[in-house]
């Protein structure tokens, strides 16, 4: 079934219809799992983000939209169908060139350059995770794991998205990214679970290792 109607006019019956379908999913999901939060695919949130109100979820879907390619809403609880790794990616090319296209008016280079690592982090995720169940869960115990003992705020996972995303944004070099991680570390509360290094980050974001590619002649250790 086409999901076009995700990156398509958000006032459509349309998208109306599709967003309450969407909900209905996500609820789901959420009382089979018993999870007490449901994560937000919206364009921010970027299914990174947990929220505890369906409503909020649904507002942002109206306001902000969808994250571009979710077309399978596999952090809800749908599985990915069986294909090709070729026709994965030919899948993902053409929806990128689609999502793009609806967009180009809407957002500029910059808000789309933000979430560029991350969203290609998840990507790779996503293309493995029915030959590696176990990343799901290794990636889910970090979203449901407290910052710290007591933080109801943010999980371990969202805290190194957050950082994470602000070394992609300001082109930190790894070794600058090692030090915030340290004092980070250091100001919150003891026992707290944040990573001490850079390739512990991008581990525990992309357990298979999957990063984007690096661009060697950078001085800032930048990724494509």
């Amino acid at each position: 079934m086409s999901r076009r109607w995700m990156y398509g006019d958000h006032t459509t019956a349309e998208y109306l219809s599709g967003v309450a379908e969407f909900i209905r999913c996500a609820l789901a999901h959420q009382r089979s799992t018993k999870a007490e939060k449901i994560y937000c695919p919206c364009r921010d949130c970027n299914n990174i983000k947990r929220l505890g109100d369906i409503d909020e979820i649904e507002d942002h879907l109206f306001r902000r939209g969808f994250k571009q390619d979710y077309h399978v809403w596999f952090w809800h609880g749908e599985t990915i169908p069986d294909r090709p790794s070729s026709s994965v990616h030919e899948f993902d090319v053409q929806s990128n060139e689609s999502d793009d296209d609806i967009y180009e008016n809407n957002e500029t280079d910059d808000d789309e350059e933000e979430d560029d690592e991350i969203n290609e982090m998840m990507d790779g995720l996503k293309d493995h995770l029915d030959e590696r169940p176990q990343m799901f869960e290794q990636v889910s115990k970090a979203a449901e794991t407290p910052l710290y003992p007591g933080c109801t705020k943010f999980s371990k996972l969202e805290c190194v998205s957050i950082l994470y995303n602000l070394k992609c944004k300001g082109g930190w070099r790894d070794e600058h990214f090692d030090t915030l991680l340290e004092w980070v570390g250091e100001f919150l509360p003891e026992g707290n679970d944040i990573p001490t290094s850079t390739y512990y980050a991008r581990k525990l974001m992309c357990p298979l290792g999957l990063e984007v590619d690096k661009i060697d002649d950078c001085p800032n250790d930048c990724m494509l």
